[in-house]
């Protein structure tokens, strides 16, 4: 990650133009609002599988999704392409700023690379 990326949801975002930013801003925004509201939208019947009928979180996790593909239901997510191959020592300086308790400790763990 540099200074020229943005950090959204999980993913890292190269800041090229500031339409992009915008995009993921919203794209992001819309995702989450639908997940809510698809969530308010079970929250009963989860409640009633898990808690009065006793159901392993396996199989509502299997039934809620049955129900649904019936209601033919999607949520919009967005989607990036990974614009970073990443290398064990890439894995390595995520895990380092991750586990760090401050930006020193990580920056002090953190090994230079090169290429995208």
């Amino acid at each position: 990650m540099s200074c020229f990326d943005f950090y959204n949801s999980g993913i890292v975002v190269p800041l090229f133009s500031a339409s992009l930013i915008a995009q993921c801003i919203a794209g992001s925004v819309v995702e989450t609002l639908e997940i809510e509201k698809l969530a308010d939208e079970l929250k009963e019947t989860m409640t009633s599988l898990l808690g009065e009928q006793k159901k392993s979180v396996d199989s509502v996790v299997r039934y809620l999704s049955q129900l649904l593909r019936l209601r033919d239901r999607r949520v919009t997510q967005l989607n990036i392409n990974a614009i970073y191959r990443m290398t064990p020592e890439r894995v390595d300086n995520v895990l380092a700023w991750f586990n760090a308790e401050n930006i020193g400790e990580g920056k002090s763990k953190v090994t230079p690379t090169t290429g995208p």
